[in-house]
């Protein structure tokens, strides 16, 4: 009897170790599949968003400059320290310059009233459209990748990878020229490189113009008489830039012709004599004067006519 018991008690014992042996591992079981439940929760969570590092750099502005985000439709002010990404667009009020970083040895200065937006953003390429006005560039990626600067409508393309440039879109023509190094100008199928010192444009729809000698100093050509008022608010001036200058009369933009002559129709306050003029070359260098305009001479009137048929039989 006293063995029974003692096996039983021992029997007993041995049942208890075999079921806390299997609780145990039981509730590691429980506990590593709720684990692994929490790791695939964290793993479907989303990703908070990061700073591309092919985002352009707002560097400095200078006036009321305005950005717009491929996200929505209206601009809004802009100011140093903002990043642009792909389909952002920027643009530059008449009082206004805004320079861009596009990486750690390149930048862009866009100025007054230009526009400018981002097409693409990659580690071998960036893109940019200049939908009007002037940009200077310094671009110092050596070769690690390559700069595009295009007209609105991608039909011209400026390509570098290592140089200083100035770019001017007036929608009627896109001028190139180059401060170092070198850049690719292409449109209508055929391509010019304007080397150091040098410049091309292009005509919309034409190719680029075999590479010139561009002057430092950019020239305004007036004749007398150059602005003439014709009614008591309407004033027409005529002359001829260097090719690649943007002109204002009365804060008014004006679009030279391919070899820089122009032709502005401006308003003007009734009892006005004078208009004022500015000009931006291709570098940046402003010129401004002021014209006095002149009432247009009334062709002589005819008075008396006198007709003579000749004699009879002659």
């Amino acid at each position: 009897m006293k063995k029974r018991i003692i096996i039983f008690a021992l029997l007993s014992l041995i049942l208890i170790g075999i079921g806390l042996y299997f609780m145990q591992h039981l509730d590691e079981g429980q506990d590593d599949t709720h684990l692994q439940n929490l790791n695939n929760s964290a793993d479907a969570a989303p990703v908070p968003f990061e700073h591309s590092a092919e985002q352009i750099s707002v560097v400095s502005v200078a006036g009321s400059a305005e950005k717009k985000s491929a996200l929505g439709q209206s601009w809004s002010p802009m100011s140093k320290g903002d990043m642009l990404n792909v389909d952002d667009a920027v643009r530059t009020r008449d009082d206004s310059t805004v320079v861009l970083g596009l990486g750690e040895a390149s930048t862009i200065e866009l100025s007054n009233a230009s526009e400018i937006e981002v097409r693409e953003l990659s580690g071998v390429a960036q893109r940019l459209g200049l939908i009007k006005g002037r940009a200077s560039v310094d671009y110092g990626e050596n070769g690690k990748r390559v700069l595009n600067i295009e007209n609105s409508d991608g039909t011209v393309v400026a390509k570098v990878d290592q140089g200083k440039f100035s770019i001017l879109n007036n929608g009627r023509m896109v001028a190139v020229a180059t401060e170092t190094g070198s850049v690719d100008l292409s449109a209508a199928g055929e391509s010019v490189t304007v080397t150091s010192g040098m410049e091309s444009v292009v005509e919309k729809g034409h190719a680029p113009v075999a590479p010139y000698k561009v002057s430092t100093q950019a020239y305004l050509k007036l004749s007398a008489g150059a602005c003439k008022k014709y009614s008591e608010t309407v004033a027409v001036v005529r002359g001829t830039v260097s090719t690649g200058t943007a002109i204002m009369v009365n804060e008014q933009d004006i679009r030279p012709n391919p070899d820089g002559s122009f032709l502005a129709r401006v308003r003007m306050l009734p009892n006005a004599r004078r208009v004022q003029l500015k000009t931006t070359d291709i570098w940046g260098n402003i010129r401004e004067q002021t014209l006095n305009c002149t009432e247009p001479k009334n062709s002589a009137s005819i008075k008396n006519v006198v007709i003579d048929w000749g004699s009879k039989g002659d």
